[in-house]
């Protein structure tokens, strides 16, 4: 679920997580069951307290490694939609210089921020900067 092997094919990372959420019911019922027995698992071998002490043990080590094992997955996935996030600004800024390029307008674009903007008027009061002259700082 959490390592980074690779493999022929992979879940995606919501069923990772899917996956290791349904482990949680069955580690804490589990545990809970053990935890509360009257009687032992293996009378022969092991006492009552010491069934009682591994089903605390199990229910609280295997949630607190379920739930590090998700933070995991999350982490995983987070950074998984970071690196396609910048592989489509990628691929889009590709065709974007294809465009400008097949245009022929290379460089002719004003840089942005060159040209003053015309203050709105939105019909309540004067519009910002109208005693300048009508012209809005270019934020």
């Amino acid at each position: 679920m959490v390592g980074l092997d690779p493999s022929r094919w992979r879940l995606s990372h919501p069923a990772k997580l899917a996956c290791l959420a349904v482990g949680i019911p069955v580690t804490a019922i589990l545990g809970v069951a053990l935890t509360g027995a009257s009687v032992s698992i293996a009378p022969h071998f092991h006492t009552v307290a010491d069934t009682r002490a591994g089903g605390s043990v199990l229910w609280v080590v295997g949630e607190l490694v379920t739930v590090v094992a998700m933070g995991i997955v999350v982490y995983q996935w987070m950074r998984f939609e970071e690196r396609e996030a910048v592989r489509a600004d990628r691929r889009l800024d590709e065709a974007a210089s294809k465009d400008t390029a097949s245009d022929g307008r290379a460089g002719s674009r004003p840089a942005v921020g060159s040209e003053p903007r015309r203050a709105e008027h939105d019909g309540v009061g004067a519009p910002s900067g109208a005693a300048e002259g009508g012209l809005e700082p270019n934020w």
